[in-house]
């Protein structure tokens, strides 16, 4: 290839770089201006109804409903986020212990906390504890066991394997409703609600699919699993959610 031909390509690719860096930067400008945006005149709603609305039962209903609206807003930005999540040596036990802790008052969950001391794995804190929360906040919607007024989920952790294929695992299981096979598959895709036994019109159809997103950020996965009992039980086969997370070498 001529030297001519040579140094316009080069210069071409350069271009397209440029150009695919500022559309990045664009996207979250925009994503913050969204985010202000919106927030703020939410917070004035709230605010003007709770201190103009007589009726309690509608300021509380209506209040709930800015509140919905904001947690939609926050979950359509964490899916937009883009780039690669920062990673720390992190303490998995004290940061699911410190979940569960802060879940103890919840009447709409019964956690079950199984993880040993000490296990480390490369994360970045602040999004690894809101994946936690975002499943177990999925399992107290969707997750109640039959015949009780909140979920019993276990929330586990172990480390698997060894050398260089080492990783550090966390479960959350419940024993709500069970999933399909098909349904499971989909769970993950952006929007995708489950059948009426796992999904509520409420949400914005995002939940599984930041938690996704977030995980492949930290370079950590996320398998779904929804266990076929062999024989009846007083619970359902619930949704099991397995996240996984390389440890430091």
């Amino acid at each position: 290839m001529p030297t001519t031909e040579i140094r316009e390509v080069n210069q071409g690719f350069n271009r397209m770089a440029r150009e695919l860096a500022q559309v990045e930067q664009d996207r979250a400008l925009m994503l913050a201006g969204i985010s202000h945006d919106l927030r703020t005149p939410l917070a004035r709603l709230r605010l003007e109804a709770e201190m103009s609305v007589p009726d309690a039962q509608a300021r509380a209903d209506m209040v709930s409903d800015m509140a919905q609206i904001d947690g939609i807003v926050a979950k359509f930005l964490d899916y937009a986020r883009p780039g690669q999540g920062t990673r720390e040596a992190t303490d998995v036990s004290a940061l699911l212990a410190s979940a569960a802790q802060a879940l103890a008052q919840d009447v709409g969950l019964r956690i079950t906390l199984q993880v040993p001391p000490s296990l480390v794995a490369l994360a970045d804190p602040v999004d690894l504890m809101r994946v936690v929360n975002n499943l177990l906040e999925n399992a107290r919607r969707y997750g109640q066991t039959p015949g009780q007024p909140h979920a019993d989920v276990t929330l586990s952790a172990e480390r698997v394997g060894q050398g260089a294929q080492a990783r550090v695992q966390i479960t959350v299981a419940d024993h709500g409703p069970g999933v399909s096979a098909d349904t499971l598959a989909r769970m993950t895709q952006p929007f995708f609600r489950a059948d009426e036994a796992r999904s509520q019109a409420s949400g914005a159809g995002l939940g599984l699919a930041v938690v996704d997103k977030m995980m492949q950020r930290m370079g950590g996965t996320l398998a779904l699993h929804s266990p076929v009992p062999h024989k009846p039980t007083q619970h359902g086969p619930g949704l099991q959610a397995t996240l996984s997370l390389q440890v430091e070498k």
